[in-house]
């Protein structure tokens, strides 16, 4: 993505999605009995490698699942946070390999 407005057909960016929360979105989410913060933690917790955009289909089933369940807004919660932390080893590692690759050389 070029700008922080651009975005893929299946993707939403942070800034998109708090401008249409803003608008009219205030209203739908209070029908289905869920808050702003609500949204964009589950946005927060679904872009775990920090690109600032998350995939549409994504957020609207992870939102699905926490107007549901309590137990499978804890279970997503778990789940998302692990893949972040995997996201993050894996940074790690490739920089370690990376460095002893040098050493190497």
């Amino acid at each position: 993505m070029t700008t922080e407005n651009a975005r893929d057909d299946d993707r939403i960016t942070f800034k998109r999605l708090t401008r249409i929360l803003q608008d009219k979105g205030i209203t739908h989410l209070k029908k289905v009995g869920l808050d702003i913060n609500a949204v964009l933690g589950v946005f927060n917790m679904l872009d775990a490698e920090e690109t600032g955009t998350v995939l549409v289909d994504e957020i609207a089933c992870s939102l699905m699942q926490l107007k549901g369940n309590t137990e499978n807004v804890h279970f997503a919660t778990v789940m998302y946070e692990n893949k972040r932390l995997m996201t993050r080893i894996n940074k790690l590692s490739q920089h370690l390999q990376s460095e002893f690759d040098d050493l190497k050389a």
